[in-house]
């Protein structure tokens, strides 16, 4: 396996883990949640929605982080 490849599949676990990990978290907080206030499915739906959003950002952040590490600093000038 050549090294742009390693480097690609490492990209992709590394922004699905992003992903899945608030995913993961939100899930645990919703079902915490219902569990101790006997509201059985409103907080898992609450804080899946939640994790979602916060996966997506952490992907977003994360991929905008490895454009900006390509652009060399002096990329603009002239």
């Amino acid at each position: 396996m050549n090294k742009s490849w390693r480097r690609w599949i490492g990209l992709s676990l590394h922004l699905s883990v992003d992903f899945i990990t608030a995913l993961f978290i939100g899930t645990l907080i919703g079902r915490g949640l219902d569990f101790y206030m006997g509201t059985h499915p409103l907080g898992l739906v609450i804080f899946i929605i939640i994790g979602i959003i916060a996966g997506g950002f952490n992907v977003y952040r994360s991929a905008l982080n490895l454009v900006q590490s390509k652009i060399p600093p002096n990329a603009h000038e002239n």
